[in-house]
């Protein structure tokens, strides 16, 4: 028996050490620019979500803000309300649809601290007000300052996809970029294409200043590139 419990204490620990963490994703992406020579440019967040009924938005706002924990520069109300910080702006907006109210979050920062993005994340739990399930829409971007040929940029993926451990469903290869749509552990938001489960999609594209831009979206990016 005293066998028996302490290889059972031992494979738990060697889950609890070695299986990957759903937060995990961002700081990976960000140690893997770090160490390939890419300028980190800057992360954000989208959130969408329809609710039963209108909820008073600047409730939802102050959640936001307690994770964000910078002080606002400049606020600008309208439509939505804008709130800019030193490095990072957030954006809140809400509209009746019928039956429905759709709330919209847009968070963008050029700070490195990912640990903002994932707090909002967690802080939105609206259940009670769901009419369907949230989606959020994460992004990571970053450049080098050289162009790299098709070959380079197929190297470079690859080497993503490895760090990330991401099973490929999709590669597309054009003259001025190559992307991927796949499945990676480190992520938990995920889309359904053709049965198939992604919930990460990579791009390395040519830009019109000479450099080479790397986008890493969850579980797109909603982008254009």
């Amino acid at each position: 028996m005293k066998r028996f419990l302490l290889g059972l204490t031992a494979l738990f620990c060697f889950c609890f050490f070695n299986f990957p963490n759903n937060n995990e994703g961002m700081p990976r992406i960000m140690k893997f620019f770090d160490e390939n020579g890419i300028e980190y440019i800057g992360a954000s967040l989208e959130y969408n979500i329809s609710l039963k009924s209108k909820i008073n938005l600047e409730d939802i706002q102050n959640k936001v803000l307690s994770q964000i924990k910078l002080k606002p520069i400049k606020v600008s109300k309208g439509n939505d309300t804008v709130i800019e910080f030193d490095g990072a702006q957030l954006r809140v907006s809400g509209k009746e649809n019928g039956n429905e109210y759709l709330l919209s979050i847009f968070y963008s920062q050029a700070l490195r601290d990912m640990n903002i993005i994932d707090n909002i994340r967690r802080s939105l739990s609206l259940k009670k007000h769901m009419q369907n399930r949230p989606s959020f829409y994460s992004l990571m971007e970053g450049k080098m300052n050289k162009k790299l040929s098709c070959e380079e940029k197929k190297e470079l993926l690859f080497e993503i996809i490895k760090t990330l451990r991401v099973k490929q469903t999709n590669i597309i290869e054009e003259d001025r970029y190559i992307s991927l749509i796949g499945y990676s552990m480190y992520f938990d938001d995920n889309l359904s294409l053709n049965g198939k489960i992604f919930n990460i999609n990579i791009a390395i594209r040519d830009g019109s200043d000479g450099c080479t831009y790397i986008l890493v979206g969850t579980p797109i990016i909603t982008v254009e590139y």
